[in-house]
């Protein structure tokens, strides 16, 4: 995971339509509210609306195409999601924990509170998981302030990742044992329980390895070395696959 810097003003559309939204859709909470505390009913979103074309492609373009949280290329096997860090209709403490309704309605529409992901870390895995360090702060209404909560899911956009989750090989890991990386990685988006994304992130380990002994061999024709050398730089771009990883690999402590 690297840090996301996502334009600072929402799109067009969200800002002409998004305030509209969020009060009907706060109405209708208050209409139903036992309801649908109950499970009883739910809460309807616009879809077209936070994953309109506009605000995706912003999205898209912002995280340079790859999910904010395992950094995978998203594009070339599917569309992707427009993926709410704090979750919409409902929220879990814990995978064992009981579902509780609703979730952040107020922010369904908020630029700020949307990120670009992959469908297996957003629908397979986070869905509506968001622990907190008190649960008991855990923001209810549009009138709570976010700010005293303690989110245990790093944010992409406004933490810095690489501070908290370095890697070992192709495992991510929490630095110095910090907690908000521990659960992220290994409770929320089990970042090291996917063979797939463990393959193709030991693939491309190898793939830097081998560049890497290329580029520092004097007996390699001078044109190769450089060509490996630009490849290694493009690696560790913010628009290139796995970059965390690739800059914690080719750090002089990672040897």
């Amino acid at each position: 995971m690297i840090r996301v810097n996502k334009p600072v003003q929402a799109p067009k559309v969200l800002r002409d339509r998004a305030a509209a939204a969020r009060s009907a859709v706060c109405a209708v909470y208050r209409g139903a509210r036992a309801a649908i505390q109950r499970g009883e009913t739910t809460l309807a979103f616009d879809r077209g609306l936070y994953a309109h074309r506009d605000v995706k492609k912003s999205l898209e373009e912002a995280h340079h195409g790859k999910c904010c949280y395992c950094e995978s290329k998203v594009k070339h096997v599917t569309a992707g999601d427009v993926e709410h860090y704090r979750p919409k209709a409902a929220v879990q403490q814990a995978r064992t924990a009981p579902v509780e309704r609703p979730g952040y309605y107020w922010l369904a529409y908020e630029w700020g509170n949307l990120l670009f992901s992959c469908g297996i870390c957003n629908g397979t895995h986070k869905r509506n998981l968001f622990p907190l360090g008190n649960p008991e702060a855990r923001a209810r209404s549009r009138r709570a302030k976010l700010s005293a909560e303690k989110p245990l899911l790093v944010h992409p956009e406004q933490d810095e990742p690489e501070q908290l989750i370095g890697y070992r090989d192709e495992y991510a890991y929490a630095i110095d044992g910090d907690q908000r990386a521990e659960v992220t990685v290994n409770e929320m988006l089990r970042l090291n329980d996917r063979p797939s994304l463990l393959e193709r992130r030991r693939d491309h380990l190898a793939h830097v390895r081998r560049l890497q002994e290329i580029a520092t061999m004097p007996d390699v024709p001078a044109a190769l070395r450089a060509e490996a050398s630009a490849w290694l730089a493009r690696s560790v771009a913010a628009e290139a696959e796995y970059a965390s990883m690739t800059r914690a690999a080719l750090r002089p402590s990672s040897h």
